[in-house]
């Protein structure tokens, strides 16, 4: 998340939150498992969610909220990246989740990299139709006043398809648009995600996600890559310090 916000990927590590604040990080994202926190019709667990969201709260840490996965019950006794045989139950379950947490979190995203098979196994269109316009009633009908984010695609496996579809038939329902991306060089990421600095002008090469957001009439929304990081297999923590360096500049400028 670039500018005034920059993040770290929690899941559901409230003990984490130390790390982050000494990090310089002033939001988190966590996983809001809907088949953890609801394990059957109507009857919630809180647990581990109630946890992250009281450390974040005590270290003034704003939370992005990832809402995905299915319990068996709700997708008819399949795996949890199965679509839901009813959007109804998923508006039940984010309504639900976000009057809960209203107060703490304003960030709420709808499913996490449904181009991947391992967490979505619908199509865009039932991703647009089932999860996110549905997600985006739910949580406005809880508080206006809260953002719907998505769609969370790995940019990689048809993504510029997947992105495409969901911007032209469901874009009006986010307020921002939210994106993962990985690559060893920063100035590629940020060339993928639309930077607009001089530099990145040449590279010509491949579709951005801010010019499919031109496109698809959102281009003044807010956009921010959810996702993304450097690997210690291939980098010292050093090196990866001044790639996430370059990379946050890139987006101050860009």
């Amino acid at each position: 998340m670039l500018n005034d916000r920059v993040g770290m990927n929690v899941h559901l590590g409230g003990d984490l939150l130390d790390w982050v604040v000494n990090a310089g990080c002033t939001i988190i994202r966590g996983d809001f498992n809907w088949w953890m926190m609801e394990p059957r019709r109507g009857q919630f667990n809180y647990e581990q969610t109630d946890r992250l969201v009281e450390a974040a709260r005590a270290r003034h840490l704003q939370i992005y909220a990832t809402l995905a996965y299915s319990p068996d019950w709700a997708n008819g006794g399949h795996p949890k990246n199965t679509p839901p045989v009813s959007a109804e139950y998923w508006y039940e379950f984010v309504n639900a989740v976000v009057t809960r947490y209203q107060a703490d979190v304003t960030y709420w995203g709808m499913w996490n990299e449904p181009n991947f098979k391992s967490f979505w196994t619908g199509s865009p269109e039932q991703y647009v139709n089932t999860i996110l316009e549905v997600g985006a009633k739910a949580v406005k009908d809880a508080n206006p006043a809260l953002c719907v984010c998505g769609p969370d695609l790995a940019m990689e496996r048809d993504w510029v398809t997947w992105l495409r579809k969901i911007l032209k038939t469901g874009g009006q329902y986010l307020d921002i648009v939210t994106q993962h991306c990985y690559d060893d060089d920063p100035d590629v990421i940020m060339r993928h995600l639309g930077g607009t600095h001089p530099r990145f002008l040449h590279w010509l090469d491949f579709v951005s996600v801010r010019e499919l957001m031109v496109s698809a009439g959102l281009g003044p929304r807010p956009l921010w890559p959810t996702e993304t990081g450097w690997s210690t297999a291939r980098m010292t923590q050093e090196d990866q310090a001044q790639a996430f360096a370059r990379f946050h500049r890139s987006g101050a400028r860009g």
